[in-house]
């Protein structure tokens, strides 16, 4: 083509070949009186998916009182303004002969129009030279004067279109007149009865005569003589076949005030019925009693409420007069079929129609079966889709599982392919569920695996309807995993705007909670559970519980404090300080109670000295009196700190809660210690030097200590300032050197 024509035509490949989509146009206009010129506002809606910016001319039709004028624009932004000059001026004469397009002159009545404006109406892109949706603006008596004398069949449906947002009695007018003339194309004549019928609706509230095209049918097809009761079908006029099909049922939407369809339109409707003969007719009026069911069936509205018992569903003694004379005729003509079947079968495709009606709104039982009869393979095509539309419906409305695996059924087995496909495009339109609100009734996952197999296996060989499967699996479930099946736990999910993979959420979730409960323990217990053994935790809670059920040791024992110091002082004559810090180790294990040996310095702000007796000559190793009360009295100063045993004293004579005294030992520990001992002298030799230095130094301390005497009047100070005893770093402590001191 570009050789040929010798020009550049990629802009054009580009913009309608290479993708898709159409232009989306809204514009308006406004007529400047001084000016004289008319200003155009056009603008491109780019918000649609299916929409793109248009950048090219565009031709604009006006039509003015003096003739037909096109104009011609380029169009490069989203929001264009034109100014157009008008070639006529307003004149005072109300009928005048306007030319139009076609080139004839056509009287008009001006009275509706603006007397300012010489514009009667404006139409863009009239020859349609671009694939565009344009949505235009102007007043009513514009599209009115568009309607009545735009010869163009587009321009007519398009301004009926718009007349049926103008409820007004001039809207009203245009569309009879347009229903009236012979003249008129009938596609345009149908188009305007059902537009006539909306606005009849709008206008319920001043809506004045007999319901809209009663008058226009009786007018048109009644007799001469009795007006109500209809001539004898004769269809060699197409044009009154058409209108005479399509005007009882734009009547069987007239609804008054209350959402219902007015009596007189039934009466009507069902004198058709009666009065039907097409004896002299030499064409079959099938199609005709089909639309007369149609008609009956939109009369049928949810409005008319049904009364039953609970528990109880609808009944033949329920219903009303209207629906019992509605559910007679399509019955009656259902059954008629059987005996005397219609061309195609187009009127017990109506009845199934007018049935399922009748079942949705609820004036009768739903029952699948009596559709299943009309759905099996022998059935004329036509019959079998009607009845199959209406079991698509039901599995929707009622939830049902049986229908739904039923029409699988007849979508992996039916021997007409058509029939097959048909289904599927059925449940597209009408599906059951879809990925928005997923229906746990019918979202099982013996269904995704169906639909799964019947997309890969099946259908495999069969590309529409391999298509048509994957597109209602789209409608079900999208395109994320089905939620009615069980996420497998080495399931790895792959983002792919991310391009990063992740594991099942629901093992990442128990995952991060049980590390969550690891480092909450972790940080109870300020140790490392990544490196314990679960077992291992097991076994010590076990023990855990042991030692807390087991009764407390009594450490109220004389005698043993008496060993204990004993023993004490033995280590310290022989100048063993590992001996020593051994044994005290032991001493505190065979007290049965567990915690851990803290030890303290011996600053007089952490310790507190025994205060002996009077007694000079007593041994420096004599035990402490079994009270402390310093000047003043201990307690006195820090109360809360100095509660009593259940005796009133300590075992070791010291307050309780500050002195840790050591008690007896436990019968059977003794054999252990002993063991100890013997292995810790075998490796003597290798302390010796250091224990010789050691025992001078605790010689000459004991001394020092001595020469003290209980009776000294040494200064006790005490740190009351600090109510709790401190933990000290372990390397900077060292054990008390004489049994006078006890540890805090």
């Amino acid at each position: 083509m570009s050789t040929v024509t010798g020009k550049d035509i990629h802009v054009f490949l580009n913009q309608w070949v290479r993708q898709g989509g159409h232009a989306r146009f809204y514009g308006n206009f406004v007529f400047n009186r001084k000016r004289n010129v008319v200003e155009m506002e056009l603008k491109q809606d780019m918000s649609s998916k299916s929409s793109f910016k248009y950048a090219g001319p565009l031709a604009t039709t006006i039509q003015e009182l003096d003739g037909s004028f096109k104009h011609s624009f380029k169009i490069e932004e989203n929001k264009t303004k034109f100014e157009i000059t008008c070639h006529s001026k307003s004149r005072k004469n109300k009928k005048k002969k306007i030319p139009l397009m076609t080139g004839e002159e056509v009287d008009m009545d001006l009275g509706a129009m603006d007397a300012d404006s010489p514009v009667l109406w404006l139409r863009v892109d009239a020859d349609m030279t671009i694939i565009r949706h344009v949505t235009w603006e102007q007043p009513d008596f514009m599209w009115q004067y568009q309607l009545k004398y735009e010869r163009d069949v587009v321009a007519q449906s398009v301004a009926i279109k718009a007349l049926e947002q103008f409820p007004t009695p001039s809207s009203r007018m245009a569309l009879t007149d347009i229903i009236e003339n012979d003249h008129c194309f009938y596609r345009i004549r149908m188009e305007a009865a059902m537009g006539l019928a909306n606005v009849a609706n709008s206008m319920m509230g001043n809506w004045a005569g007999p319901p809209a095209m009663m008058t226009i049918f009786r007018k048109m097809f009644g007799s001469h003589s009795c007006p109500s009761i209809v001539r004898q079908n004769n269809f060699n006029n197409f044009q009154h076949y058409f209108l005479q099909k399509t005007i009882p049922v734009a009547m069987s939407l007239l609804r008054n005030s209350h959402g219902i369809c007015p009596s007189e339109v039934l009466r009507f409707i069902l004198d058709l019925f009666k009065y039907n003969d097409n004896s002299k007719n030499k064409f079959s009026d099938c199609y005709y009693r089909a639309s007369l069911i149609n008609a009956l069936s939109n009369i049928v509205t949810q409005a008319i409420t049904v009364v039953t018992h609970p528990g109880q569903g609808p009944t033949a003694a329920s219903l009303s007069n209207d629906t019992k004379m509605i559910l007679e005729e399509i019955s009656r003509y259902l059954n008629l079929e059987k005996l005397l079947p219609c061309y195609r079968f187009t009127v017990t495709v109506s009845c199934l129609k007018g049935l399922r009606n009748l079942q949705r709104f609820g004036h009768i039982p739903c029952n699948p079966s009596l559709f299943k009869s009309y759905a099996k393979v022998g059935n004329f095509i036509d019959v079998r889709l009607a009845a199959l539309e209406a079991l698509v419906d039901i599995t929707k409305t009622e939830g049902s599982m049986e229908d739904l695996l039923w029409l699988l059924d007849l979508v992996e087995t039916d021997s007409d392919p058509y029939v097959r496909h048909q289904i599927l495009q059925m449940f597209l339109e009408n599906p059951p569920f879809t990925k928005q609100d997923s229906s746990e009734a019918l979202s099982t996952e013996q269904l995704v695996e169906r639909l799964w197999k019947m997309m890969n296996c099946k259908f495999s060989s069969d590309p529409r309807l391999r298509c048509g499967v994957a597109d209602l699996y789209y409608t079900f479930y999208g395109k994320m995993r089905p939620s009615c099946l069980s996420v497998p736990d080495s399931m790895i999910v792959l983002n792919l705007k991310s391009k990063t993979t992740f594991l099942n959420a629901s093992v990442t979730q128990a995952d991060e909670k049980m590390d969550e409960n690891l480092t909450e323990s972790r940080s109870d217990s300020g140790m490392d559970l990544d490196l314990i053994d679960p077992e291992v935790i097991h076994q010590k809670d076990d023990l855990a519980e042991d030692i807390i059920a087991s009764p407390p040791v009594d450490i109220q024992d004389e005698d043993s404090d008496l060993d204990i110091a004993a023993k004490r002082q033995k280590m310290d004559n022989s100048g063993d300080e590992e001996n020593v810090q051994e044994s005290d180790k032991d001493v505190y294990m065979s007290t049965g109670v567990i915690s851990e040996t803290i030890s303290v310095t011996t600053s007089r702000e952490t310790v507190v000295p025994y205060m002996a007796s009077n007694d000079s000559n007593e041994d420096s190793n004599s035990l402490p009196p079994s009270k402390l009360e310093p000047d003043g009295g201990l307690g006195e100063y820090m109360p809360s700190l100095l509660a009593a045993s259940q005796d009133g004293e300590t075992p070791g004579g010291g307050a309780s809660g500050y002195t840790a005294t050591p008690s007896g030992e436990i019968s059977g520990e003794h054999q252990r210690r002993h063991k100890e001992k013997k292995k810790k002298k075998k490796n003597k030799h290798k302390h010796k030097h250091k224990h010789k230095h050691d025992k001078s130094e605790k010689s000459s301390r004991h001394s020092d200590k001595a020469d003290a005497g209980p009776n000294s009047e040494s200064q006790t100070v005490f740190s009351y300032d600090t109510p709790t005893v401190p933990i000290l770093d372990s390397a900077n402590i060292s054990e008390p050197s004489s049994p006078e001191y006890e540890v805090i």
